[in-house]
């Protein structure tokens, strides 16, 4: 650029030469016609005083033409000093700032290139008028302004040209301070995605597991009002069978006393047989015996006791106390009491039951009465002594009615007794329910009840001395 604008000034100089050649003649020219003649000393003066006198102003041109040159080769070479960008930077950054700058640098450049082509022209146009004209103070003087007033806009434009070489350099390290921060962004940026794509595999992963758990918490629902319904059901079915335990059991406890009901009947039945086989035996004996002969028997009144009479004509009967076949129990700790005892017998008797089935086994023993006893159809001679024995007989016969009475209610009371233990032992003894605590203590008040009355019948029967009192 610095060459081909000296070669536009040398090639404009040489035309002005010219040009002021042709003009220099012209006018001397001019003046041999118009004026007189002239020594040539004095135009060789006149000449050269007056290249003398234009010399300042193309000295002050040159002058005025340095600080160009020197902004020209400071533009020159401001580009390696620009493009001296940090190795780090990448290649597409490096060639866009390259791009921008040189871009920057020719638009500046031609801009001051218009700028001074315009001043040169002016320049050129005053000098070729200068060079026309006489020359004359005025003239000389805006001149002679116009070169200083250029000079100093020069200088301003040197100085900004300095701002804005500074200004570039400011901005060129407040760019390079963007690029690492952008650089350390974009490396940000590269993180964040990282990042974020980590994020959106977690979410992804999350969002499973969450519906798992959804599927999880709905098949646990539905379980447990499955199991909500299995155990409504159970307890529907266990207070059904509860109550239905309930009535077993009561009905249980009805069929169990209507069995000891019909055993005590059974056994009242037997002993009822026993009696009235016995009573029958007697009656045959005293028929046979009052048939076979008829005695005058003396009463108690003469005698003061009863006397036992055996015939001759009596059926054979072995006479044997009730000490020498039956033994007396012994009252054992259960609350039993073994009244009677075969003295052949290995099997001890509990109750009357047991006699009265031991006394099946062996053969009849006969005991006659204290008294025999009469028909009313065949009364004896003495008949108001036979009526006088019947008192008598009643009252053993109550007598015999009423103990066994008791023994039959001893053995009822023993066997209610036993009945109510085996309940009890038939309770369980762990996970007892409010139904079972209610019925244990009402057989224990029963078995209380039941002990009294077997205490008090154990007192009757040895006032009766059926029982041994020791």
């Amino acid at each position: 650029m610095k060459r081909r604008l000296d070669q536009y000034l040398s090639s404009t100089n040489s035309v002005q030469k010219s040009k002021s050649d042709i003009s220099n003649q012209s006018f001397h020219e001019h003046d041999t016609h118009s004026s007189p003649p002239i020594d040539s000393n004095e135009t060789i003066h006149r000449s050269y005083s007056n290249s003398n006198q234009y010399r300042p102003l193309v000295d002050q041109i040159n002058k005025h033409n340095y600080p160009t040159n020197h902004l020209l080769t400071s533009n020159t070479q401001q580009q390696p000093i620009q493009t001296n960008i940090s190795r780090s930077q990448s290649r597409e950054d490096i060639s866009n700032l390259r791009n921008e700058l040189s871009t920057k640098h020719a638009k500046h450049v031609s801009d001051l290139k218009l700028y001074y082509e315009h001043e040169i022209d002016e320049l050129k146009n005053q000098l070729n008028i200068s060079r026309m004209g006489h020359p004359n103070s005025s003239t000389t003087r805006q001149s002679i302004e116009t070169i200083e007033r250029i000079n100093n806009e020069n200088i301003r434009l040197h100085d900004h040209i300095k701002q804005l070489r500074q200004s570039l350099k400011t901005s060129d390290e407040e760019n390079n301070s963007l690029k690492r921060q952008l650089e350390e962004l974009r490396g940000q940026i590269n993180n964040k995605d990282v990042e974020i794509k980590n994020s959106h595999k977690k979410l992804n992963e999350m969002e499973q597991e969450l519906n798992e758990i959804r599927h999880m918490k709905d098949q646990q629902n539905e379980k447990y009002a499955y199991i909500d319904r299995q155990s409504l059901f159970y307890q529907e079915e266990y207070q059904k069978i509860s109550r239905d335990l309930i009535l077993t059991r009561e009905r249980l406890a009805r069929l169990e006393e209507s069995y000891r009901q019909l055993e005590n009947q059974h056994k009242t039945c037997r002993q009822q047989t026993f009696t009235n086989e016995n009573n029958n035996q007697r009656i045959n004996h005293d028929t046979n015996y009052n048939s076979a002969m008829s005695l005058n028997i003396p009463t108690s009144r003469e005698y003061g006791r009863f006397t036992l009479i055996q015939s001759k004509y009596s059926s054979a009967t072995i006479t044997k106390s009730r000490d020498e076949n039956i033994d007396s129990g012994t009252y054992t700790s259960d609350g039993s009491d073994d009244l009677f005892r075969h003295s052949n017998s290995r099997r001890p008797v509990d109750n009357i039951s047991d006699f009265v089935s031991e006394q099946d086994c062996f053969p009849h023993v006969h005991v006659q009465s204290s008294r025999p006893f009469y028909s009313s159809n065949k009364l004896s001679p003495n008949g108001h002594r036979s009526i006088d024995q019947m008192p008598v007989r009643d009252f053993s016969d109550n007598k015999i009615k009423e103990s066994e009475k008791l023994e039959s209610k001893f053995d009822e009371l023993l066997n209610k007794k036993r009945d109510l233990e085996s309940r009890i032992n038939r309770i369980p003894i762990r996970g007892l329910t409010t139904t079972d605590r209610q019925l244990l203590d009402v057989l224990e008040r029963e078995i209380q009840r039941v002990e009294q009355q077997i205490s008090s019948v154990k007192l009757e029967l040895r006032k009766m001395n059926i029982l041994p009192t020791y």
